[in-house]
């Protein structure tokens, strides 16, 4: 018995209005990207502006070139800069690409490979931000 009810109220949470709510298939844009290197507190921050409610996934890629990267989805058009040349001890250059063909938007952040760094990712829901900041590994 207590595993059926506890079975029920999984199944019901799923399908709460609340997270209905957050989905969408409206078109996502990527409005403002801005960088931030800040001396004194040795961390860089880099924020995304999204034009409704995503938090991005962020992936890592290791090797000669790290990177770090996410996607964004439905996207069907990106009218920003596609590369961003950064000035920071972690990060190197901030790019975009849009694959139309999927409606997806990959934002690929050239990491530093003489440094090693922390990553702390932040979502400022009423902003739609999604911040990222980087600090150096002791």
């Amino acid at each position: 018995m207590g595993l059926i009810l506890c079975l029920v109220l999984v199944l019901a949470a799923g399908g709460s209005s609340s997270f209905r709510a957050q989905a969408s298939d409206e078109p996502i844009r990527l409005q403002r990207i801005a960088y931030d290197r800040n001396a004194t507190a040795q961390t860089e921050q880099l924020g995304f502006v999204f034009s409704r409610h995503i938090i991005p996934t962020l992936h890592k890629l290791a090797g000669d070139k790290p990177r770090l990267f996410f996607d964004i989805a439905p996207v069907t058009s990106y009218t920003g800069p596609e590369e961003k040349k950064l000035q920071g001890p972690w990060l190197r250059s901030v790019r975009v690409f849009l694959h139309e063909p999927e409606n997806r938007l990959r934002v690929v952040l050239d990491v530093n490979p003489e440094t090693s760094c922390s990553v702390e990712q932040t979502f400022v829901e009423d902003k739609n931000l999604f911040l990222l900041t980087i600090s150096g590994v002791q």
